[in-house]
């Protein structure tokens, strides 16, 4: 099964929502959806994200001080929660809403600083610890999630291309969540290695976000 994520954002910060797309997208069982970076010509835009929200497992909200002041954002966290009390007994309160927030915001309405799983960017030393703290809270509301192996992260070979000559890529299991978090939180070296199928390559990904790193020993 997969997961659709739905990212709520200011378009003043695109550039986090785009870095928390595509660190999502290297996992294999997850969707994530940004609506730029999908939207057709021609397109209703509210349907779609109407659309979008419905369809969605996970909600990610950027609360910076672009997104609070956004009606944007606003809106989509309204029709998520509208969501969650009509759908609660068939879907047990799908979209489960993640914010993520900076300290300085003041947060009033829906989201407060009392939140259940909020991410408060301040306490992290960089975005990359942030993006891994919205993967172990997204792992704990899919079942068996926490598992040795239950996801799948896609790793490109530094070495080797595939038939068209693009580089090779293949998929690999996803460690326990709590083996994830000790590497983590070692806070020394947070990769991950895995070995190329093909060509025997050990191949390096960021543990936080799963984006390739070079190789070990280069």
């Amino acid at each position: 099964m997969s997961y659709k994520v739905f990212i709520a954002y200011a378009g003043e910060d695109d550039t986090s929502a785009q870095y928390i797309h595509d660190s999502l997208t290297r996992i294999v069982q997850l969707q994530p959806y940004k609506a730029e970076f999908y939207l057709e010509y021609g397109e209703d835009f509210k349907q779609r994200i109407q659309n979008e929200l419905h369809e969605s497992h996970f909600m990610i909200v950027l609360l910076t001080d672009n997104g609070r002041s956004s009606q944007w954002v606003n809106q989509e966290i309204g029709f998520a929660f509208a969501l969650k009390r009509r759908l609660m007994p068939r879907y047990a309160g799908l979209p489960h809403i993640i914010p993520v927030s900076q300290k300085n915001v003041e947060l009033k309405g829906l989201i407060t600083k009392d939140s259940i799983d909020i991410l408060f960017m301040e306490n992290f030393p960089s975005f990359e610890y942030v993006m891994a703290n919205i993967i172990l809270a997204i792992r704990r509301h899919i079942p068996r999630g926490l598992e040795e192996g239950f996801l799948k992260t896609r790793i490109t070979c530094s070495n080797c291309l595939d038939p068209s000559g693009l580089s090779f890529e293949y998929e690999a299991l996803i460690p326990s969540s709590e083996t994830i978090r000790r590497t983590i939180e070692s806070r020394e070296k947070p990769f991950l290695g895995y070995q190329c199928p093909k060509c025997q390559t050990e191949n390096v990904v960021d543990s936080r976000t799963f984006f390739p790193c070079s190789q070990i020993g280069s």
